[in-house]
Formats: structure tokens, sequence, C-alpha cells
């Protein structure tokens, strides 16, 4: 998660989604998702549909969360990413 979120603040949005790809595809509670199967790394709606779908699985878990506004600060929709990273910060206050 850390690389994926490091990829997006240097501007590197393809390496990015390579790393958020990988997080969901080794991580126990996410890696069974049917979407992961499109391929190696997802395109960016497809990676989208599916951290929205691990958070309606974990609803709490930050770090879907904060993937989530990392992925609309790709899309350079910074309204929606903020509002992901309040989210996440609500519920994790020691995480920023």
């Amino acid at each position: 998660m850390s690389l994926g979120i490091s990829s997006t603040n240097e501007l590197e949005g393809q390496e990015a989604m390579k790393y958020l790809t990988n997080w969901l595809k080794y991580h126990p509670d996410f890696c069974g998702l049917p979407i992961l199967e499109k391929g190696d790394v997802l395109q960016l709606d497809d990676l989208e549909a599916a951290f929205i779908e691990s958070n309606k699985m974990k609803s709490t878990d930050t770090q879907v969360i904060n993937a989530l506004g990392v992925i609309q600060f790709i899309r350079r929709d910074f309204d929606k990413a903020t509002k992901y990273f309040e989210m996440a910060i609500k519920e994790n206050p020691i995480d920023h």
C-alpha cells in the first residue's frame, strides 16, 4: 500500500495501480475478489471497483479507504480524494 501511495505522490499513476492491485491480490481478506482475475494490473475503473467491493467487505479498513482516496487522486478528483482521506483519519486518527 505504501508503495502505491508513494508512486501516486510521484505522479506515477500506472506504477501506483500496479502496487494497489498487488496489495489486493496478496491480502488474505481480498485476494478472492473475482475482478482480480482480469489481469496482473487492473485498469483504474476495475481497481476502483475492487476497492469499493473491499470496502463493503471491511468498511473500517483504513488502508482500503486510503486506497480509494489514492485512486481519486490519480483521477484528479481531489474533492472526492479528500473525503476518503478524511474518512480514513476519522476511523483511525493516529494514522495520518
